[in-house]
């Protein structure tokens, strides 16, 4: 789902701002929660069992961290002491946060790219092997880097004294799965927001200040994505320099990264 297309801004996001304004204050968490794993798994509902269960992993790793020397983690979790000595137990619970996320990241970043560097190195050396890649292609989450970094940094903080742990795993989830900044950033460390996530006040201005801000991030998407105006592309032309072809370049490319292109062409039918 797409923040620029007609479906989020006059279905989704109507429905969820009703939700959450409607809701309780203890139930706005949870409302906010629901909508963003909607707005995730739009696209492909298989992805969002993979974002639970980096989840829940962190939260679990979260508790063990500040569990101290109890090792109770399902009581009322304890802030530690910055940069303080931590015991094994609490080693070990942020070492599996870290590789368990890099873990998931690397797999889905870099299977297909691994698989085929193999196969082009067999090929190379004239052997004869099936290809991994006939077997199995790897299909990347969206927005898979940014909820991990963010999750891990939970982790993190908590370990480093920056943040105390969360006990109420709705609470994290809905941390873990904003849908604003959830396929397209930025990543937010824990200790950046923890205290909104406990309590946070609603007026009037703060609500127009929204409205404005994404007011002007859409007209900068519509008014400006590739589509609308002509694609930049680098110059080949032997007359320009090295230098100015390579800034040509790279300004093309952070023009694609902040405006992606979004196709309004109907799309024809399979014969």
């Amino acid at each position: 789902m797409v923040f620029s297309s007609h479906l989020f801004v006059f279905y989704f996001l109507p429905l969820a701002l009703a939700v959450y304004y409607l809701l309780p204050r203890r139930g706005k968490h949870l409302g906010l929660t629901l909508t963003s794993y909607l707005f995730y798994g739009w696209a492909n509902p298989a992805f969002m069992g993979l974002m639970l269960a980096s989840t829940v992993v962190d939260y679990f790793c979260g508790l063990t961290i500040s569990s101290q020397s109890s090792g109770r983690f399902w009581q009322s979790p304890e802030p530690l002491v910055r940069n303080g000595p931590r015991t094994r137990r609490q080693k070990t619970a942020v070492l599996v946060s870290v590789v368990s996320n890099l873990s998931l990241l690397g797999f889905f970043k870099y299977f297909n790219f691994a698989v085929d560097n193999l196969g082009s190195l067999f090929t190379l050396l004239g052997l004869e092997v099936a290809g991994l890649d006939t077997v199995m292609r790897v299909v990347l989450p969206l927005g898979i880097s940014f909820y991990t970094f963010q999750s891990m940094s939970y982790t993190i903080d908590v370990y480093r004294g920056d943040a105390s742990a969360l006990r109420n795993f709705v609470d994290f989830a809905c941390y873990v799965s904003l849908f604003p900044q959830l396929v397209a950033g930025p990543i937010i460390r824990f200790s950046e927001i923890d205290d909104q996530l406990l309590s946070r006040s609603h007026t009037v201005a703060k609500f127009a200040r929204g409205v404005s801000f994404f007011s002007l991030g859409l007209a900068k998407k519509i008014l400006l994505m590739p589509g609308s105006v002509p694609w930049p592309t680098p110059s080949r032309s032997t007359s320009t320099s090295v230098a100015t072809r390579i800034w040509r370049s790279v300004s093309a490319s952070c023009w694609g990264s902040c405006f992606p292109r979004i196709s309004t062409r109907p799309t024809k039918p399979s014969p």
